[in-house]
């Protein structure tokens, strides 16, 4: 058996693909199930209500009975229907055209592929659209229409990305070309189901097309290895051989397209190598071994109903019997081939696809034109809309011009209020700086007269201490003086009453230092600011803001002047006074920071 990566027919005629039979397309590689295994698995998948997964298992198995086919394919258009799914239907109308079409009855398939292809223009269902196309093409009998729906067909399938189908869209398109070329060689492999085409003017490039075609097939089919594909390129070659009287070989390659159509689940495929395979039999002169091939044709075309084919087996019965000389043989096939063909003419009538086609397209012009009526009713309906939207736009912008001028008047208004606010807010404040200077220029005033006459008194009191320590000296001398007991005594009364005197003149000094309201504030805020402060710090600042010198304090606290001038320096670490501002001047600044 040939390989099917091994097939070169020779350098100046190199092939590499074949038409696919009609109706074989796939979407992944179908299992050899036994035909209860297969029905089981349509019923599973219309009992989920999936009829498109259904119908595809239907559409890649050809080895059901066909009458169990097209009756669940009827289900399923019904069903369908009832459900309004379109794409459902649109899939179910392509597979019962696939379905006609496998058995030649290309008025149904026809008829179908155009529902099919109508729904999936309509709703865009671009895959169903694609393989509709690519099946009706074989039904056209005019070269360039087939042409041109493969083509589409070919556009559409590379944007779905679908490797399987746009190979085969490329092998029939390059059949195409290749049947007006090799038009001999398609008589002889006799394919009842491929509708004749009208033969155009020749044209050269048709060669080029056919072969550029099937090197773009094999290319794709590389990466997906498809059975079909490679079933088709056996079949090619194999005709090719046999047109070439290589009969060895074309046997080969005949023997491995069935063994791949095999693998697919084609039977017709299988039926067509078998036929080809006796046919090479009789031109060898092997009757026996054709006359079981055709044997076993007949009865597999019978019961699957390809009656394409058994037109086929009848003729090559005739011819074989002819050859043997079995005459009356020869004559009932004869008779059986002759009656065939006239059902089979029923079936295929291209008048009656002419008819159909131009009912379609008489059909689809008065789709266009009640299209195109509704189009200019909803375009005038749109134009009467958007004159009004136009007209309420235009209303509705003015009256937000309007609108927004009036909010800008407000908003000037409101500007205006505020601006003379502000002027009020801004004079009031003036005002009340003005104010806040006189209070603090009145009690500048208060502070500096209370000052100096808190310096006079403590002037006059330094003048009576001074009087009164001079006397106190005298008194001393007198007191020393033994000479007058008497008077002594008298002195040192009028000595303890002067001491009393003095240390009552202290205490009154101190309390007046402190019982004033402005050094009440004052001292109060001195031991609340600052950590530390004792009651001699107080009294001692008491004295130093009254400008007393350390001789007369340092008589107060009964201590000499050098510690008095060491409490005068702790005193102003703890208040923070650097030196060179007297206790004086910091007493009037912290009164102006606490009235200020």
């Amino acid at each position: 058996m040939a390989s099917n990566k091994q097939h070169s027919p020779g350098s100046s005629r190199r092939f590499y693909i074949l038409l696919l039979l009609a109706g074989f397309f796939l979407f992944a590689f179908p299992q050899n199930d036994s035909g209860v295994n297969l029905k089981n698995k349509v019923e599973t998948l219309l009992n989920d209500n999936d009829i498109i997964s259904a119908n595809r298992l239907l559409n890649r198995n050809t080895s059901l009975d066909p009458e169990y086919v097209i009756e669940v394919l009827n289900l399923n258009l019904a069903k369908a229907k009832s459900e309004e799914d379109s794409e459902a239907l649109a899939y179910t109308y392509l597979s019962i055209g696939n379905f006609w079409l496998m058995r030649t009855n290309n008025i149904k398939a026809y008829e179908n592929f155009y529902q099919a292809e109508k729904l999936s223009r309509q709703n865009h269902f671009d895959w169903i659209l694609a393989l509709a196309m690519m099946n009706r093409s074989h039904l056209e009998p005019d070269i360039e229409s087939r042409i041109n729906l493969l083509r589409e067909a070919i556009e559409m399938f590379g944007k779905l990305n679908d490797p399987v189908n746009l190979a085969k869209a490329h092998l029939n398109l390059g059949q195409v070309f290749s049947n007006y070329l090799r038009a001999d060689s398609l008589k002889k492999s006799n394919r009842g189901n491929d509708v004749s085409l009208n033969p155009p003017a020749f044209n050269p490039s048709y060669r080029d097309s056919a072969f550029s075609h099937y090197h773009i097939a094999g290319r794709l089919n590389d990466s997906i290895s498809h059975p079909e594909i490679e079933a088709s390129v056996n079949v090619h070659f194999a005709e090719w051989y046999k047109f070439e009287g290589d009969f060895i070989k074309a046997q080969e390659f005949f023997e491995t397209a069935s063994h791949f159509f095999g693998l697919a689940n084609q039977a017709k495929g299988q039926i067509y190598c078998l036929i080809e395979m006796a046919d090479i039999n009789v031109i060898k002169g092997e009757y026996p071994e054709a006359a079981m091939k055709l044997e076993k044709c007949m009865e597999w075309a019978g019961r699957m109903g390809f009656n394409d084919y058994l037109s086929t087996v009848y003729n090559k019965f005739t011819i074989l019997y002819e050859k043997t000389g079995q005459l009356e043989k020869a004559l009932n096939y004869q008779r059986l081939y002759t009656q065939s063909l006239t059902q089979l003419n029923e079936v295929i009538s291209q008048d009656r696809i002419h008819s159909l086609n131009l009912e379609y397209a008489l059909s689809e012009q008065n789709n266009l034109i009640s299209s195109l009526n509704h189009k200019k009713q909803t375009n005038r309906l749109l134009m009467i809309l958007i004159s009004s939207a136009a007209l309420l736009a235009i209303i509705t912008s003015y009256l937000l011009v309007q609108n927004k001028r009036r909010k800008l008047q407000l908003i000037a208004l409101q500007v205006e209020e505020t601006r003379r606010l502000n002027e009020m807010k801004q004079n009031l404040m003036e005002a009340d700086l003005a104010r806040q200077q006189l209070e603090k220029d009145l009690l500048e005033e208060k502070v500096k007269v209370r000052t100096e006459r808190i310096i006079m008194i403590a002037n006059q009191i330094n003048k009576l201490d001074t009087f009164l320590q001079s006397m106190s000296h005298d008194v001393k001398s007198l007191v020393n003086n033994p000479e007058s007991n008497e008077l002594a005594k008298k002195i040192n009364d009028l000595k303890l009453s002067l001491s009393q005197s003095m240390y009552e003149q202290t205490n009154l000094r101190e309390l007046q230092a402190l019982s004033t309201e402005t050094n009440q504030d004052f001292f109060f805020h001195i031991g609340q600011k600052y950590e530390g402060i004792t009651r001699d710090d107080i009294k001692l600042l008491s004295f130093l803001v009254m400008n007393m010198a350390s001789k007369e304090i340092s008589g107060h606290f009964n201590i000499s002047q050098e510690s008095v001038n060491k409490k005068r320096y702790r005193l102003r670490q703890k208040l923070g006074i650097h030196q060179g501002k007297s206790f004086a001047e910091f007493y009037r600044e912290t009164l102006e920071k606490l009235h200020g």
